[in-house]
């Protein structure tokens, strides 16, 4: 019949294309896997900066030294805007190695960089997180400044100067709080874009899943009420 010759013939392409391309031994799949190793992601370039700023490429990941943001009173603002590479999400955190003028710093966050401002991208803040797009930071002594609440997702963060002073940064980056767990099992194709989109899926359920009590609470205790 038709249908019998049809199948036979789909059988020998399909034979054909299987010997043409072996089926490797060891399938390099975990090369797809989006999530980060650890739970600091750090950025992974510098998008652009504009204003008074010195050494912005020592915040990217394996970078050593400072980035210093000046600002003089009427002068320009100074940013540095940071690309992690990838969507993240998590708790914001900024390392201090100086400052002086007791400067404000204002972190804006996007998903899009065509949306990015120092106020972020304007999107309404994830219910259980930061309750905006942007924070600000009076800084006024070395250390580690931490964000209260998380981020619910971002790729690209601007860093603003918004009051005189001068500030130098040792760090920057996401403690990324998102389900990292290992995979049970796996897909590969001989496609190398059908791959890329699957793990794009698989990252896409794991960034929108977080730990049991692992989110900052919204409420605080203080003098006992």
């Amino acid at each position: 019949s038709i249908a019998a010759v049809s199948s036979a013939s789909a059988a020998r392409h399909a034979a054909a294309a299987s010997a043409s391309t072996p089926w490797p031994s060891a399938p390099d799949w975990q090369s797809y896997v989006e999530a980060p190793s650890g739970s600091t992601v750090c950025p992974a370039a510098i998008v652009s900066t504009s204003g008074t700023v010195t050494g912005a490429q020592n915040l990217v990941c394996g970078g050593s030294g400072g980035a210093t943001l000046t600002m003089t009173s009427g002068g320009m603002t100074p940013t540095i805007v940071l690309d992690y590479g990838k969507e993240v999400g998590g708790t914001p955190y900024f390392g201090v190695s100086a400052e002086s003028g007791t400067p404000q710093l204002q972190a804006g966050y996007s998903e899009g960089e065509n949306y990015l401002s120092a106020s972020g991208d304007g999107a309404t803040p994830w219910g259980e997180g930061d309750s905006s797009r942007a924070d600000t930071y009076t800084v006024t002594g070395t250390g580690t400044i931490t964000n209260r609440f998380v981020q619910g997702g971002e790729r690209y963060e601007e860093l603003t100067l918004i009051s005189p002073g001068t500030l130098t940064l040792s760090g920057v980056g996401i403690t990324y709080i998102a389900d990292r767990s290992a995979y049970q099992g796996y897909f590969v194709s001989s496609s190398d874009e059908l791959n890329k989109i699957w793990y794009d899926s698989a990252y896409t359920a794991q960034i929108d899943s977080v730990p049991a009590n692992s989110l900052p609470g919204d409420w605080a205790i203080r003098g006992g009420v």
